[in-house]
């Protein structure tokens, strides 16, 4: 999974987030336990790339499998 792919699933969570608050509701922790994960891969996602340099290299990413801890 690239850094774009994780930006777009927070994206999609935090849109889902949104939603549930606009109808009063209070979105459940699990969501809102993912939405802190997904956010703290793509920290880690970044400072990776940024020890990695020169930006010529393959793009950093995340094994889909850490978004299931």
């Amino acid at each position: 999974m690239t850094l774009t792919d994780l930006e777009i699933h927070y994206d999609r969570l935090a849109d889902v987030r949104a939603e549930i608050l606009d109808q009063g509701d209070e979105p459940p922790a699990e969501l809102l336990d993912r939405l802190g994960r997904v956010r703290s891969l793509i920290a880690a996602v970044r400072q990776r790339r940024r020890a990695e340099r020169p930006a010529a290299e393959e793009p950093a990413s995340v094994d889909p499998g850490d978004l299931r801890a």
